[in-house]
């Protein structure tokens, strides 16, 4: 079996298509309705840094988030494990904005150099987490801003893990499907903010936390969806998903503010 590290290379270069077409709300399921709640809360939460801001992205996937960033004239440097996601990324065409292969050992170069660090979609299959964490922490600038997607320790996330421990016992991985991270070997870690983020990064000169969560459903499955349910979907879970109801919601997005030396 290989390594988790390269279980994710492996996985994020065979869904290169599927990331874009989430993304972009080319489709209408489950999981491309999940995918935009996270982008729309991420660009939430980005808002307030300033002109120039330079902005890495670890685990950028296909430059999710290069577009927005470059549109609000920031600089913006996008890093993954995958080729095939920065060869997408590169194709955009965009200014002033970078892309490279390149994993935690990468961020040493980065050092306090970044106004905000993104890392979305990416501490749940670290093999250390603690460990990336306080990498991408060590990335941005005093009064600079670290972005995290986390996949929340909830209902949903319950019987996802039961639901995976069941199908591989059973089936074990499908020859030849590895495409979604159910099937593969990547790690699926998940996350309580107050209890394991928020001291982790506190450690790493961080305050001024700031949490949204989404997908406050006991469902964790992909499936399709007719664009007029898809659209109702999203809304209501904007209204529904917040702190007081985490235990049903599957992730969330934190941004902590780096104090001041």
């Amino acid at each position: 079996m290989h390594h988790a590290h390269d279980e994710a290379r492996l996985l994020f270069d065979q869904t290169v298509e599927h990331y874009q077409q989430r993304s972009d709300a080319q489709v209408f399921n489950f999981s491309s309705l999940l995918f935009q709640r996270r982008i729309a809360i991420v660009q939430d939460l980005l808002r307030g840094l300033p002109a120039l801001a330079r902005v890495l992205d670890y685990g950028m996937g296909p430059g999710v988030f290069a577009p927005y960033c470059v549109s609000q004239g920031w600089r913006y440097l996008g890093l993954d494990i995958s080729e095939n996601m920065v060869a997408r990324a590169r194709g955009l065409g965009l200014k002033n904005a970078e892309y490279a292969v390149g994993d935690l050992e990468s961020l040493q170069g980065h050092r306090q150099q970044m106004d905000a660090v993104l890392a979305i979609g990416l501490i749940d299959y670290l093999d250390q987490p603690d460990a990336g964490i306080s990498a991408l922490a060590g990335c941005v600038k005093p009064g600079g801003a670290l972005v995290l997607s986390f996949r929340n320790r909830s209902l949903p996330g319950l019987l996802r893990d039961a639901a995976r421990r069941v199908w591989r016992t059973l089936f074990g991985i499908p020859a030849g499907r590895q495409r979604t991270a159910f099937l593969s070997n990547v790690h699926e870690h998940s996350f309580g903010f107050e209890r394991d983020l928020k001291p982790l990064i506190a450690r790493c000169g961080f305050s001024g936390f700031e949490v949204q969560y989404f997908n406050c459903s006991p469902l964790f499955f992909n499936f399709p969806l007719p664009g007029p349910l898809w659209k109702i979907w999203y809304g209501v879970d904007r209204l529904l998903a917040r702190s007081a109801t985490q235990f049903f919601c599957s992730g969330g997005v934190l941004v902590a503010r780096k104090n001041l030396q």
